[in-house]
């Protein structure tokens, strides 16, 4: 008899542990109406739940929103932004009673039903809108930023909102900079070529970084385009006299382009005088450098016709 009480008392407290083990799971769980097991796909079919989505991408969510309990005649709305692609926005892959599709509007934005206990399984396909990570300063200027975007929303009719699902948006431009700032670090660090030149190009690739932290993304690519390849590269040598004269050039360059940061959201008439002042420098530059070194002296031009026309913007 005492060994059957010592045997209850082992599975109660088992019971007990395996309970509070999994308090914190249940206690996570939101007691209203909520979004659950949710999947992003691209047209492909490639999972990109987890990844950085584009603006002007389309995309297919699969989500299954799970109702506890509701009190009769509550009605439950799902929201989406994305621009429509298609003939419907929403799909419904099992019988949930609170959806009656002989009724509901699967082609707008927002689908309304009643909050009715059980699970919804549903997908949403859409477009995110094509300039959504874009500012526009001027008509001919900018800017580029990488946002959050609420893909789906879902709330009550009345208006509290329950719960939303959120993604990172980029753009191509965006994706374009990115590229073009890891291709040039690797090639300087991975490049054999004179000290003072490496540094004077990682200080022109950490400038383009500056700009594209402010958005003005398409700076940043004009200045990460303004770098030489790796052809253009000088070695190292023992006698860096030459190369004084063409970082000394090159320095000026960083000059101009500081001052077109602090001026970024007015590229006014003063900068494109700073511009000429410094191309004129460059050219003075360049009588020295032809009597010294042909090919840098014939780089330091290449860049200062670039230089020019970032000037005419």
């Amino acid at each position: 008899m005492k060994i059957n009480k010592i045997f209850i008392g082992l599975i109660c407290i088992s019971l007990l542990a395996l309970f509070l083990l999994n308090l914190p799971s249940i206690m996570a769980q939101p007691a209203g109406p909520y979004i659950t097991d949710w999947r992003i796909e691209d047209p492909n079919r490639i999972d990109v739940t987890n990844k950085t989505l584009i603006a002007g991408g389309t995309y297919t969510i699969y989500f299954k929103v799970v109702i506890r309990a509701a009190p009769p005649g509550v009605n439950l709305s799902l929201e989406t932004p994305l621009v429509k692609v298609g003939d419907v926005y929403w799909r419904l892959y099992n019988n949930y009673s609170g959806i009656n599709t002989t009724k509901w509007q699967p082609g707008r934005s927002i689908l309304i039903f009643k909050a009715v206990e059980g699970v919804a399984d549903l997908s949403l396909i859409g477009k995110i809108p094509d300039n959504y990570t874009i500012s526009k300063i001027a008509p001919s200027y900018e800017l580029h930023f990488e946002k959050s975007f609420p893909i789906v929303i879902l709330r009550y009719v009345s208006g509290a909102e329950l719960d939303r699902k959120e993604v990172r948006v980029t753009d191509k431009t965006i994706i374009q900079y990115s590229n073009l700032v890891m291709e040039k670090s690797k090639l300087v660090n991975t490049t054999i070529t004179d000290t003072n030149f490496a540094a004077l190009y990682n200080s022109i690739i950490n400038l383009a970084k500056k700009y594209s932290s402010i958005g003005d993304v398409n700076r940043a690519i004009e200045i990460l385009e303004l770098l030489p390849k790796r052809e253009g590269f000088p070695p190292p040598r023992e006698d860096t006299s030459i190369y004084l004269y063409g970082i000394g050039g090159l320095g000026g360059i960083v000059v101009i382009l500081a001052i077109l940061l602090m001026r970024s959201r007015s590229y006014s008439s003063f900068i494109l005088r700073e511009v000429d002042e410094q191309v004129r420098q460059l050219d003075t530059l360049l009588i020295r450098l032809t009597r010294i070194d042909k090919s840098l002296a014939g780089e330091v031009n290449n860049i200062k016709e670039k230089l020019q026309k970032i000037g005419r913007g």
